[in-house]
């Protein structure tokens, strides 16, 4: 199966580390123009950084492809949550999607562009996980956010989907986790590995492809079969 990107304009929010670089660059391997971001460009945890990266795809001759991966999280229960951390996070990892996408839904309609968008969930919008439950919230939100832009805009071509990955293998996840516990989670996971990005990657350029005709508004779990079983 041949894929390739050529004259295909791809956006990426979190493109700097981890996943994210990963797909920024597997989509120029194929040949595509890749707009990648990261905090440093834009902090979207902020509304002047969310209004900034929607103003340059708006000034952008056109998207073919819309990747949001931009995405933070800590670890702190709901009784020792304050506002601004709420908002911090509801603000990347939901509000910026949103609009993100409204800005690119715009320029593929206007210039007639049966484009891809793929948001980036979390299998944390399957199974819940202790002191995450800002991150939880996002994720959830964002699988309907994905399903609802297919009901909205599929009429254009315009396929959305929302892709959740399971426990990834990145220098966030070493610097984060003990070796114990990453053994631990492996151990729970049927394939008994944790993905690699490149497994993340894969998915997501598939959906993006020609080869996907008709798939859209849906969310595809990339855990290894983490969610289903019973460990």
């Amino acid at each position: 199966m041949l894929i390739n990107f050529k004259n295909k304009v791809v956006l990426i929010t979190g493109s700097s580390k981890g996943i994210g670089e990963e797909i920024k660059i597997h989509f120029k391997k194929l040949g595509a123009t890749v707009h990648g971001f990261s905090s440093k460009d834009y902090d979207l945890t902020t509304n002047v950084g969310i209004e900034g990266i929607c103003n340059y795809i708006n000034d952008l001759k056109k998207i073919d492809i819309l990747i949001n991966n931009a995405s933070i999280n800590f670890n702190k229960k709901l009784i020792k949550l304050n506002r601004e951390d709420y908002n911090k996070i509801l603000n990347i990892n939901l509000n910026a999607y949103t609009f993100i996408c409204k800005s690119a839904v715009n320029k593929m309609i206007e210039k007639k562009t049966k484009g891809r968008i793929i948001n980036i969930s979390s299998i944390a919008a399957n199974r819940v996980f202790t002191g995450r439950t800002p991150y939880s919230i996002a994720k959830h939100a964002i699988i309907g956010l994905s399903k609802s832009l297919s009901q909205e805009y599929s009429k254009f071509g315009i396929l959305t989907n929302s892709v959740s990955p399971g426990f990834t293998f990145t220098p966030l996840t070493r610097s984060m986790l003990s070796k114990k516990k990453i053994q631990e989670l492996t151990s729970r996971i049927p394939l008994g590995r944790m993905a690699t990005s490149k497994d993340i990657s894969n998915v997501i350029i598939y959906l993006c492809s020609k080869y996907n005709t008709y798939i859209t508004g849906q969310n595809i779990i990339c855990d290894g079969g983490f969610t289903v079983s019973m460990n």
